[in-house]
């Protein structure tokens, strides 16, 4: 008896690069070896076609399977060239094929038509590769915008890198520790490495690994692993997976439309239809009632989604389709980004200026509000004539909060709509004294001071000295104030202030600078 694996739990993807994160369930996972992360032959060789090497594994589904995600893990095994990577490959591609007594019913370029294939260029933006065991680029994710329907049964998995080996080495595919259903099964078109020409045991003996140096199999599987939703035979949804794109942190997308049918050949009653976060992902009744709705065979009927985020990065949840049928809840997978646009500087005072850009779906071109606030107070920052654009947001501090990290907030209008969404954090900082041109000076010497966060606004240098026991300011004469230097002159003395050392401070509207600068009076 085939084995029947499924994990119904769900599962967020691995970070990668992909464009998008869906969080599905896990439909079939047979993952790498604990003991033997070998590569073994697996590839299109583009300059040496007679050298096409491939292998299969099988898997079963008892329901419907809409497949939103496939990831291979695999190995470089001739990595001389130093150039090994699934990016370099001339294009990428992945193949279902049915069962033909416990083996595939064909292999790529025999003329089968495959039950499902796709063939994609690595840089596509379905397409993310990471690291594998063995440290190159090795492993793969297609994480699929249109998810293939497959019917129960049983099927058998190819994937194919198309490489050229004397530039870029030669991959493979993992074994793994399970033993699920049919051997694994290797096939080479030609034999000419002394392959078998008909799909066979990967673990036969006539399968010449240990020739070509790789360990004998002890084990029939190898690693893939199948993510997405598992649907009742009678009912399918369109789409079978939802990607909202990008969209601004607390604005909302456009309304997407699911269509839910019934493809058998009775009614049937949907329960609920609910979404897995309705906070972010908002499902409102079209045609289909969001409770006890009925579809006769051939019928459907329509719910919209409505993506708001609510953080920035990538979100995911699912449509909730639960009726009185076997699996009792299918789903349909909902995924989107959350772009904030985040400030180019965290930290400063006053002048200091903010940009934020946001080019994807931009602030439109009327200009809105960035305002730094704590609570209920606030400062409106000042945004110039031409720095509010739809690409990018030029915002001027001119107000202070006193030393400490404070939040952001753009706001504006699209349309009729207010925007309003979190853009991080702003700490105000103290001036910040790093050198004096000279530690000494006689009255009326010019003395420069460099540091950080002086702020654009002038405002004060002194002395601070003892006079008949009270503490008093010597105020010290600034011609030059920027953001990083001022210049000022020595004051003249008196007979309470003296030649002598005295602390140095700088003052503004955020703070004073530190008191362990001090400058002597000569």
């Amino acid at each position: 008896m085939l084995k029947r694996f499924y994990l119904m739990f769900l599962v967020s993807l691995f970070c990668l690069a992909l464009p998008f994160h869906i969080t599905a369930t896990v439909l079939w996972d047979q993952p790498v070896s604990s003991t033997n992360k070998t590569g073994y032959h697996n590839q299109d060789y583009d300059n040496d076609p007679e050298s096409d090497l491939w292998i299969s594994d099988d898997f079963e589904n008892e329901h419907a399977w809409h497949i939103s995600t496939i990831f291979v893990p695999g190995d470089f095994f001739k990595d001389k060239y130093n150039k090994s990577a699934l990016g370099n490959a001339k294009s990428l591609s992945w193949y279902i094929y049915a069962d033909d007594g416990g083996k595939p019913d064909g292999y790529p370029g025999d003329g089968t038509t495959p039950v499902w294939s796709i063939k994609l260029d690595p840089s596509d933006s379905q397409i993310a590769i990471s690291t594998g065991s063995g440290g190159d680029p090795s492993n793969v994710a297609l994480n699929l915008v249109s998810p293939p329907r497959l019917e129960p049964g049983l099927y058998w998995f190819v994937f194919s890198p198309e490489l050229t080996h004397y530039l870029y080495g030669e991959w493979g595919r993992q074994p793994s520790d399970t033993e699920y259903g049919f051997d694994a099964q290797v096939i080479q078109p030609t034999g000419v490495n002394g392959f078998p020409t008909t799909w066979t045991s990967a673990r036969d003996p006539i399968v010449p690994w240990t020739k070509q140096r790789f360990p004998r199999l002890t084990k029939q599987d190898f690693a893939f692993r199948l993510e997405g939703s598992s649907f009742p035979s009678n009912m399918d949804a369109n789409p079978r997976a939802l990607y909202f794109g990008n969209v601004l942190v607390g604005s909302s997308s456009d309304a997407r439309i699911v269509t839910i049918r019934n493809i058998g050949g009775s009614s049937f009653v949907i329960n609920t239809i609910s979404s897995s976060s309705p906070g972010v992902f908002r499902v409102e009744p079209g045609s289909c009632a969001l409770t006890n709705q009925t579809l006769t065979s051939g019928t459907s009927c329509t719910v919209s989604v409505t993506f708001t985020p609510n953080t920035g990065g990538e979100l995911s949840a699912a449509i909730n389709i639960n009726t009185g049928l076997t699996p009792a809840t299918a789903q349909v997978p909902l995924a989107g980004t959350g772009l904030q646009a985040e400030p180019s500087i965290t930290e400063g005072t006053i002048g200091t200026v903010i940009t934020f850009t946001n080019p994807t779906d931009g602030f439109t071109n009327k200009k809105g509000k960035v305002i730094i606030y704590d609570g209920n107070k606030k400062i409106n920052t000042k945004i110039a004539k031409g720095d509010w654009t739809n690409d990018s947001i030029r915002a001027t501090v001119n107000k202070a909060f006193l030393p400490g990290t404070y939040n952001i907030r753009i706001e504006f209008k699209r349309d009729k709509d207010k925007i309003l969404y979190d853009a991080g954090t702003f700490t105000f900082r103290k001036p910040e004294i790093s050198s004096l041109s000279s530690v000494e000076g006689t009255p009326g010497t010019p003395v420069t001071i460099t540091g950080n966060f002086f702020s654009t606004k002038k405002g004060q240098v002194y002395l601070e000295y003892n006079d008949s026991g009270k503490l008093k300011k010597k105020n010290c004469k600034v011609t030059n104030w920027t953001m990083n230097s001022i210049t000022f002159t020595v004051p003249k003395t008196t007979k309470s202030f003296s030649n002598g050392t005295y602390p140095l401070t700088v003052s503004n509207k955020v703070g004073l600078s530190p008191e362990n600068i001090t400058f002597t009076i000569t």
